[in-house]
């Protein structure tokens, strides 16, 4: 009997929504049993207050912002160890799919040097053809603007048919 094993495959997006919707609920429910804990430790002997609605109300009051800074730290650590933002890494899919980002694609295609070597024809069918000029160098995708006045290209160099050069040049 073979046996794979199960892989979810879950939109990152998907994923937050369900790490703060947990969040918020297990936040929530702190709260309401907050009363019952109060009152629970009031009724041991050597409390320093008596057992009374009065006295747990302003010690559920008091506790309330200091329940939701921790729910708030528990969430924000989680969201930002467990969930990997897959926007982040270069793929010829994040490539298309968030353009806003390619500047910071660039930097990992050059720094990576993941097209040296690669042909004008495998560059364009992971690159694509929607912001590309070609030179008598190569090719020049347009990167667009990182900031108000500056605007960015990724100049691929080739040589004898084969990148060899890949540049991230601005204006």
């Amino acid at each position: 009997m073979n046996s794979k094993p199960i892989c979810i495959s879950m939109d990152t997006n998907a994923l937050q929504h369900i790490v703060w919707v947990s969040g918020i609920v297990i936040t929530a429910l702190l709260i309401l049993i907050c009363p019952a804990i109060w009152w629970k430790i009031s009724k041991k002997k050597d409390a320093p207050f008596r057992p009374n609605m009065i006295n747990v109300f302003f010690q559920t009051l008091i506790s309330i912002p200091f329940i939701l800074i921790i729910g708030l730290i528990i969430t924000l650590v989680v969201d930002s160890y467990l969930i990997e933002d897959s926007s982040k890494e270069f793929s010829s899919e994040n490539w298309h799919k968030y353009a806003e980002k390619r500047t910071e694609y660039a930097n990992q295609i050059v720094d990576n040097q993941l097209l040296i070597g690669k042909t004008k024809e495998e560059v364009v069918a992971i690159l694509g053809n929607d912001t590309v000029n070609y030179f008598s160098f190569g090719i020049r995708y347009d990167l667009g603007n990182q900031s108000a006045i500056d605007r960015y290209w990724l100049l691929i160099h080739f040589e004898d048919g084969k990148v060899y050069e890949v540049i991230k040049a601005g204006m």
